[in-house]
């Protein structure tokens, strides 16, 4: 049986099939500022913090984090523009236009490798919101680049290779071998 989740509405309806498919009205946009965030050590601390706030905040896990201020609080966040020149599966590109200090937050799950660039320059990608990343910003208009460069990948990738080419190296070694030694006497 059916039942609702708050805050959710049915948007369609099958169930000779058993589908339902939910909207969710609060829904919030891929890309966020914030100039206000909070400083927490684990993800289960996010968690709370976010599941106890009644503000808007980004929550930033870290615990390397020594140059963010615990804790910052500014007035209403001001209205900035975000606009997304691309955006691929491993690569966002936007610029984006703050008239204050603050935070860009991409709702994206933040697995090791993503990289940010502020205008060319590498920043630091923090893990925020449980699930999502986010980059420092200085007020102004910004280009920037967040990519994924998984190294561990590459490490992998170049190890595949290696094998591979060893492999068949040895394969046309014995193949080569083994043809040289066979006669044919009649």
């Amino acid at each position: 049986e059916w039942t609702d989740a708050p805050g959710f509405s049915a948007v369609y309806e099958d169930e000779s099939v058993g589908v339902k498919v939910m909207e969710n009205p609060h829904v919030l946009p891929r890309f966020q500022f914030y100039n206000n965030h909070h400083v927490v050590g684990s993800e289960m601390e996010a968690r709370d913090y976010l599941l106890a706030s009644e503000r808007r905040i980004l929550v930033i896990e870290s615990h390397e984090a020594a140059e963010l201020v615990a804790d910052v609080e500014y007035a209403a966040t001001p209205a900035g523009e975000i606009t997304i020149q691309s955006a691929h599966e491993d690569e966002y590109h936007v610029t984006v236009n703050y008239p204050v200090d603050g935070w860009l937050f991409l709702a994206d799950a933040n697995y090791p490798g993503w990289q940010a660039f502020v205008d060319g320059e590498e920043t630091e990608v923090y893990s925020a919101q449980v699930l999502g990343k986010a980059i420092k910003l200085p007020s102004g208009e910004h280009d920037i680049v967040i990519k994924y460069g998984s190294k561990s990948f590459l490490v992998g990738l170049c190890i595949t290779l290696i094998g591979v080419c060893f492999l068949l190296g040895r394969t046309f070694f014995y193949l080569y071998s083994n043809r040289r030694k066979t006669t044919v006497t009649l």
